[in-house]
């Protein structure tokens, strides 16, 4: 399976927007499966926390319990927020876009929004 970054993109919004730490289910037009591998990818790239129940679950897959957005995942979130942005630099980006440029553009890119950097010329 592929990482994909909407999905990283639309699973982040969806625990952000949890009232409490979210357990791992599928999300829309995400299946569970599809739910549970990407959450492993976030936890081992820091950007969630969350409790591997994969032993214990009966559903296909791996399921996760208590997930919650760290520091870094918050970050994300904050870059990713302009859809219609991060829609851009990832076709820009090409098949497989490496999540960390992907970040570092939608970075630099919302801290100009937010008049943090100088202005490009």
């Amino acid at each position: 399976m592929r990482c994909h970054p909407w999905y990283i993109r639309r699973i982040l919004h969806v625990i952000a927007d949890a009232p409490f730490a979210w357990d791992s289910q599928a999300i829309d037009d995400i299946d569970g499966p599809t739910v549970g591998w990407h959450i492993a990818l976030m936890i081992e790239h820091g950007l969630l926390t969350g409790v591997d129940m994969t032993a214990h679950s009966k559903s296909v897959g791996l399921s996760f319990i208590n997930c919650r957005l760290t520091w870094r995942g918050h970050d994300w979130l904050a870059v990713t927020r302009d859809a219609q942005r991060f829609e851009q630099r990832l076709a820009a980006l090409g098949e497989e876009p490496h999540l960390d440029t992907l970040y570092q553009l939608l970075l630099r890119d919302y801290q100009l929004k937010q008049g943090l950097l100088g202005h490009e010329s």
